[in-house]
């Protein structure tokens, strides 16, 4: 049965806390009756007997006994929260991208507009491309989809087809394909023709 000892927890601005826990808690549970009115991002260190305790591990285990003082020494950054991760989503790559493609577009117009003589070299080239793709819509025209009627079609609809045994003997007999009326006839056949029949 595990007993309750009393430890004094000390910090280095001279503060000190009495403790009572038991020996089988790890040294976190005494960091964690310490800093009961903190939210606590990192645990401080604690030191006994100048060796560093482990918070996982019981303080039986780290041969703290009863009445032992424990040295508390916090991080600069303990009450900092951690830092999040510069994770930028999907959406905002593509946003990103979309801003640069436009600033680009921009800055080409505006190049344009501030360099006279390339102003001047673009105002004559617009014409001429417009005039380009006028001379090549009337060497090849757009393509015009006939209109459909809105009326259903009158023309007779093709036959449909007939079954295979309603045709007649003539149009299913075939020269390689002989029929036999009876079984004998064709023992006949393949008793004449059977070398060329495998099983």
């Amino acid at each position: 049965m595990s007993r309750t000892i009393t430890l004094d927890v000390l910090w280095t601005n001279g503060a000190k806390v009495v403790v009572q826990i038991p020996e089988i808690a790890p040294v976190k549970d005494v960091v964690e009756l310490c800093y009961t009115d903190k939210t606590l991002f990192y645990y401080p260190f604690l030191i006994h007997k100048g060796r560093l305790l482990d918070l996982t591990l019981s303080l039986k285990f780290q041969n703290v006994e009863n009445g032992d003082s424990l040295v508390v020494y916090e991080h600069r950054a303990m009450n900092r929260p951690p830092p999040k991760l510069e994770i930028t989503n999907l959406d905002s790559k593509i946003y990103s991208v979309m801003l640069e493609a436009l600033s680009l577009n921009d800055r080409f117009y505006h190049n344009i507009e501030m360099n006279q003589k390339t102003a001047i070299l673009y105002q004559k080239l617009v014409p001429a491309a417009t005039m380009t793709i006028e001379n090549d819509l009337e060497y090849d025209p757009p393509t015009v989809i006939p209109q459909k009627k809105k009326e259903p079609s009158i023309k007779a609809l093709p036959p449909l087809i007939e079954k295979i045994d309603e045709y007649h003997e003539d149009e299913v007999n075939d020269e390689n394909v002989p029929l036999f009326a009876t079984i004998e006839e064709a023992g006949k056949y393949f008793a004449k023709h059977s070398i060329d029949w495998t099983w």
